[in-house]
């Protein structure tokens, strides 16, 4: 399961919650907001307390990966190695320059 998200394929699920979970996940990486059927069908079968938290934790590592890639050296590899696909460089209009050693 884990090569398959790292490599961007669909993981085989078990569950049919899983498979919506990993929908709403993805759809919130990819576009930064839910399709009113994602929603819809999140919030009947999963309930508003879980969606408010899955939002959430897709918003800290998202936030925790564009902060690790102001780093260089071993923290950027990791990043970029561990966390694929969720932000990269700084964001457009930024202001922001790397530091230099």
């Amino acid at each position: 399961m884990i090569k398959a998200i790292r490599t961007g394929a669909t993981p085989s699920f078990t569950v049919t919650d899983q498979v919506l979970v990993h929908r709403v996940v993805t759809e919130l990486i990819d576009t930064k907001r839910l399709t009113d059927v994602t929603f819809a069908e999140a919030i009947a079968r999963l309930g508003e307390q879980a969606i408010v938290e899955l939002g959430t934790i897709v918003g800290y590592y998202t936030a925790y990966r564009k902060r690790a890639e102001r780093f260089s050296g071993a923290a950027a590899g990791w990043c970029a190695a561990t966390l694929p696909g969720i932000g990269t460089g700084p964001p457009r209009g930024s202001h922001w320059r790397p530091v230099s050693p």
